[in-house]
């Protein structure tokens, strides 16, 4: 029995208006746009009952077409709302024209009683109607479970509309004055038992919800048939879906509480708990505090039942962490007391620094494993974990990825000079993130490892000497070999200059006006930066000693004479 189908017996049992009603009403000399109007909108609703008594009585077995005949049902009915509604407020307008206003007002009333009766039989029918798709729960397989929830639902929306529409028209009661033997306190005891049920039932929900994803992990788990475990999940979705509904029937209802100034303190809080989302109603000083009591009862309970187990749990679990870091830093001190080979001090720098970490790593899972825990589980969510943090720390990883790559292949190590990632100084460490450099200006830099393997990398250390290049600048009046053996000699008796291979000095390049000649000496690396800084200065005071000058840039301009009179000279 659908709802839109008995609002025919209502249509007939109830004492509606009809066009003759309306005719009597009659506008004064001066016609009132306001009376011509409601003139207009009492005829129209006299319209739309006369099509519902002839919608209504239709019998029609199709399924859908029974949706779309109900579904025209409530657009009339709404229809008829709206034009009380817009009648309601024009009559109040009506006061100064004698009699009048009295006449559209006992019109008015009827539609109004006919329209409040055809809300609560409705009411009532849907009422039933919800409560046989609830009764048919029983026997149906889960795979159904799904669809009668969701029809459930839509019967509860559609209930609750029809209680705001009769709390409307209750209002709209009130305001044409209409004695319709309505009662406010009969319509705040429907809604309290109303809200209540759905409440009940939105708390049992839950616990059954609770209830069978306790199952469905307990079957997976114990790798139960795939069969019981689609058939647990799919009675799981009901009850989800089954909670969403009574949710949105209950948040409806604290509305209409609030409507009618009742007391929903407790209805907010169950709102809250159950959807775990924050609103406005945790504001109520009731609410909140009905929250904090609760919580702290759980909390009490939880640590008298389980605490004690748990805290032993944690307990082992600390130890075991605790156990394996001190076996991780004892293995690690005798690796760096017996070992043999230097190796990478990057790499040991990274690695004592990784102990730890490692050794908590491995215990923490040692300890959930003696727990009881399944290490493919733990395994299996630490993988999805690492998708996840990957997709958002993907700069990080990249990072990551590249200190690896340097520890590999060991382009650099601990206090190399370098030039990597557009700086220049000494590598002091290396993370799993970054490179620590300190420049020779004494500035302490944090260069992302990818931006340093992604780009050259320049090591000034590694190599066992290095080339310091300077030039010099000679007349063309001066003897080239002299300076040339000058320098060479030069350059043999300094004690930062590597004999072997010898110094290299030739003559670069022509200039204008002098003659460069390149100094290209070796030196060991430790010694290359002292050679670096001295060697110009000690070549150009050996150049002045022997009495030969540094030529400058010059230009000679010559003036020539006149032609034709050789004597005189040219006006400047």
């Amino acid at each position: 029995v659908i709802f839109a189908l008995p609002l025919a017996v209502v249509a007939e049992e109830a004492a509606a208006p009809d066009s003759a009603i309306v005719e009597d009403v009659e506008a004064p000399p001066v016609v009132d746009k306001n009376l011509e109007q409601c003139r207009t909108n009492l005829a129209e609703m006299h319209e739309h009952a006369v099509t519902l008594r002839e919608l209504m009585g239709k019998s029609i077995d199709n399924r859908d077409e029974r949706e779309l005949l109900r579904l025209e049902a409530v657009e009339r009915l709404a229809a008829m709302r709206g034009l009380l509604g817009d009648t309601s407020r024009r009559i109040s307008k009506l006061d100064t024209l004698s009699g009048v206003a009295d006449s559209v007002r006992t019109v008015a009333g009827a539609h109004l009683r006919e329209v409040l009766d055809m809300e609560m039989f409705g009411l009532e029918r849907v009422t039933e109607r919800v409560a046989r798709l609830r009764a048919s729960r029983v026997d149906k397989a889960a795979q159904e479970l799904g669809e009668i929830e969701s029809l459930i639902a839509t019967e509860i929306e559609l209930q609750i509309s029809l209680v705001e529409w009769i709390r409307e028209t209750g209002v709209l009661q009130d305001e044409l004055e209409v004695d319709a033997d309505w009662d406010w306190e009969v319509f705040d005891t429907f809604i309290i038992t109303l809200t209540e049920g759905i409440a009940g039932r939105l708390q049992v929900a839950i616990q059954e919800r609770n209830r069978l994803r306790r199952q469905v992990t307990a079957a997976e788990t114990a790798k139960s048939d795939a069969t019981v475990v689609a058939d647990l999940r799919l009675r799981l979705q009901a009850f989800v879906q089954k909670i969403d509904g009574n949710v949105a029937g209950l948040q409806r209802m604290v509305r209409l509480y609030e409507f009618r100034s009742l007391e929903a303190s407790k209805y907010r809080q169950l709102l809250i708990e159950s959807t775990g989302q924050v609103s406005e109603g945790i504001l109520d000083p009731e609410v909140f505090k009905s929250l904090v009591v609760k919580g702290w009862k759980s909390a009490t309970s939880w640590l008298n039942t389980t605490g004690p187990a748990r805290l032993v749990q944690v307990l082992i679990i600390v130890l075991f962490v605790a156990l394996f870091r001190l076996l991780a830093r004892s293995f690690w001190w005798v690796y760096t007391v017996t070992r043999r080979t230097s190796g990478s001090r990057l790499a040991q720098d990274m690695a004592s620094r990784m102990v730890l970490p490692v050794g908590t790593i491995v215990g923490l899972f040692a300890g959930l494993w003696i727990m009881g825990a399944d290490p493919t589980t733990l395994l299996t969510g630490l993988g999805v974990a690492s998708v996840i943090i990957g997709l958002a720390l993907q700069d990080t990883l990249g990072n990551l990825a590249a200190g690896f790559f340097i520890l590999l292949y060991r382009p650099y190590d601990v206090d190399d000079a370098i030039k990597a990632g557009g700086e220049v100084g000494l590598v002091k460490a290396m993370g799993l993130a970054n490179t620590t450099i300190v420049t020779f200006d004494n500035r302490r830099l944090y260069v992302p490892n990818r931006k340093i393997w992604s780009d050259v990398i320049e090591n000034r250390t590694t190599e066992v000497r290095r080339r310091v290049a300077t030039t010099l600048r000679i007349s063309y009046d001066d003897d080239l070999d002299l300076v040339l053996d000058l320098v060479r000699e030069f350059l043999a008796q300094h004690e930062l200059v590597m004999k072997d291979p010898e110094p290299t000095v030739f003559v670069s390049d022509l200039g204008p006006s002098w003659i460069e000649v390149s100094v290209w000496p070796q030196a060991r690396i430790e010694n290359w930066w002292s050679l670096t800084i001295c060697l110009q200065q000690d070549l150009l005071n050996l150049l002045r000693r022997e009495g030969i000058q540094m030529p400058y840039k010059r230009q000679d301009i010559a003036v020539l004479p006149t032609p034709g009179n050789p004597g005189e000279q040219p006006e400047l």
